[in-house]
């Protein structure tokens, strides 16, 4: 069922599209993904943070972080996704740091407007030497974008039980998770559980869990016709209440709100 929660386990390793709307489901996956906004205007959910964003602005997202976009208005995207290999020299500086800034403007560097105005202009996917030439302008990027960004060192920490923990509540999130349970499960203190997970991610494991019932949701509701009276202990939750509650925390709005925004 992994494919269903929205973890993107098949997202290219290197992919570069020119989109003029962004996906709003909830989603995640272990590339690195960079919004580049030529126009249009979007908000961007990232762990804890929520933030608008427009022409000018850079977004990058880091591996494993849960992440989503609302269109507000339609424009001018590029989307990136990329895995750290791409840039070799960075490749730990990915694994073991977390930016400080997710957002950076053109108006901070000409050469990055400079550059990701040229790979607009020249990049076409179906071209023989296309990965070559993203490879190529990713490189210049993040060495540009790296003292804008920041970063917060995460530290040296086991990355084989941080995906046991990952993987265990993606395959389980329709069922009960606690700390004890993962506990039991992954033989690991519930503090050791703790502190891998905090800090790795920008958000707690309960966030977490519910960052995945709820992207669930969204693709129930869009695809299905399940009522919503279904759907919520489908993705695991307890309650209708409790459903909806958690729904309004991610998606600032209602699940029949959703639906109606879909059916249009």
């Amino acid at each position: 069922m992994l494919d269903t929660v929205h973890y993107e386990k098949n997202v290219r390793l290197l992919s570069c599209y020119k989109e003029k709307v962004l996906l709003e489901y909830p989603h995640f996956h272990t590339q690195l993904e960079m919004i580049v906004c030529f126009s249009g205007k979007a908000n961007c959910f990232l762990g804890e943070r929520n933030f608008d964003f427009g022409a000018g602005d850079i977004i990058l997202v880091f591996p494993n972080q849960p992440h989503q976009y609302r269109m507000i208005e339609k424009g001018d995207f590029l989307v990136i996704t990329f895995c750290a290999e791409t840039i070799p020299n960075m490749k730990s500086f990915f694994k073991r740091n977390l930016p400080e800034r997710t957002k950076v403007n053109f108006s901070e560097s000409d050469r990055l407007k400079e550059l990701f105005l040229s790979l607009k202009n020249n990049y076409e996917i179906s071209a023989d030497d296309s990965e070559t030439l993203l490879i190529g302008y990713l490189n210049i990027a993040m060495y540009l974008l790296k003292p804008l960004i920041g970063a917060n060192l995460i530290g040296n920490i086991s990355s084989g039980n941080f995906e046991k923990i990952l993987s265990y509540c993606i395959n389980h999130y329709r069922e009960k998770i606690t700390l004890k349970i993962l506990s039991d499960k992954l033989h690991l203190s519930a503090q050791r559980i703790s502190h891998i997970f905090n800090e790795n991610m920008s958000i707690t494991i309960p966030q977490y869990v519910n960052f995945l019932r709820i992207s669930e949701a969204c693709r129930l509701l869009a695809e299905t016709d399940d009522p919503i009276s279904k759907i919520f202990s489908e993705v695991g939750f307890e309650s209708p209440q409790t459903f909806s509650r958690a729904f309004y925390q991610v998606m600032k709005m209602n699940p029949k709100q959703f639906r109606e925004g879909q059916e249009k």
